[in-house]
């Protein structure tokens, strides 16, 4: 079944409250919106398997909207079909609260998405108690997401070791397509899991290409020892490029804990071309292995064409590799570090 909503006028304003059951509670406006006809019938408001097994009765009464799915995904749109295309929305002021069992797939507008995504923006805040896949605009991205913008806050404390993967745009886009995105805002993360955690995507496996973030980045890790963490992407399997980067990464690694944080990117398998990094660090207190570079942490494979133009500085670190553009990297051409290396610690520089 094709899910289509397009040319949506008016501002869509939303608020999710999970409760210990998951249970969803929508209040949404659209006023003077215009709609696809089928709109009624084929909208996923709320949680979904994937599947669309059940259809909301329609768009008046909304207050038992979890009975409309099951329990994995949270978004506008649970989730979308391979066809479905959501298309031109604006959702404003969204207001996602969630308890210790939260939804797996949490997105604003979508939280999976197999389907089409092109031209939305999102603004508001996501706040969790635990949290898998957590996205200001898409839980996780299987299909097409494009020319998306991101101005939203999102916050998990979570007393668990689940892996966790947040961006302000996608937890993480596995295996389709994502260019041309804006990210905004700020994430705040304190788990004792694994964490994949960028200002755009946490886990990126796929090519980005074109992105502005200025993102404020607050990551307190209690056990892990292998945490991504990066500006635009904590994890990328594909490359990078045309990518600038504002904001803060604030990491601290209690005892034992360490990992890879980068400007643009926390671990890069692929290419890096074309970045340039503003964004502040403020890295401390790790007994493990902490890579740290202006652009990449790690890199597998060739930066070429970047510049850094803060100082990096890793504080109170037994183990760490520091560089203006690469904590460590297998080839950088035709780059620039303009800022000072500071290792306060047993760290390499």
């Amino acid at each position: 079944m094709e899910i289509v909503v397009e040319n949506i006028k008016e501002v869509i304003r939303l608020k999710f409250v999970l409760d210990e059951n998951i249970a969803l509670r929508s209040w949404i406006d659209y006023a003077n919106a215009i709609l696809s006809k089928n709109q009624a019938r084929a909208t996923r408001i709320g949680r979904d398997r994937f599947e669309l097994l059940k259809k909301c009765d329609g768009l008046n009464d909304l207050e038992d909207s979890d009975t409309c799915g099951s329990l994995l995904t949270v978004g506008l749109f649970g989730s979308l079909s391979r066809d479905g295309l959501v298309s031109d929305v604006n959702l404003e002021d969204v207001n996602i609260i969630g308890s210790s069992s939260s939804a797996d797939y949490i997105g604003s507008l979508v939280g999976f998405n197999p389907g089409t995504i092109e031209k939305a923006s999102v603004t508001g805040s996501i706040n969790l108690s635990n949290g898998n896949f957590v996205g200001g605009i898409i839980g996780e991205n299987i299909g097409i997401a494009k020319e998306l913008d991101a101005d939203i806050n999102i916050s998990i404390i979570a007393n668990s070791f689940n892996e966790i993967y947040a961006g302000t745009i996608a937890g993480r886009s596995n295996g389709g397509e994502i260019d041309t995105i804006t990210s905004q805002g700020s994430i705040n993360i304190e788990s004792k899991g694994r964490l994949y955690i960028g200002g755009a995507v946490g886990h990126l496996v796929d090519k980005l290409t074109t992105v502005t973030a200025n993102v404020e980045l607050t990551v307190h890790n209690l056990s892990s020892s292998n945490n991504y963490i990066g500006v635009v992407s904590g994890y990328a399997d594909k490359e990078l490029s045309n990518i600038n980067t504002k904001g803060s990464i604030t990491v601290t690694f209690d005892d034992r804990t360490g990992g890879y944080v980068g400007g643009v990117v926390g671990y890069a398998n692929k290419n890096i071309n074309n970045c340039k990094n503003e964004a502040e660090f403020n890295i401390k207190n790790s007994k493990s292995e902490v890579y740290l570079g202006g652009i990449a942490g790690y890199s597998l494979a060739n930066i070429d064409n970047c510049e850094n133009s803060v100082s990096i500085d890793l504080e109170d670190s037994n183990l760490g590799y520091i560089g203006g553009i690469a904590g460590k990297a297998y080839d950088v051409t035709n780059c620039h570090n303009y800022k000072d290396i500071i290792a306060n610690g047993n760290g390499n520089s």
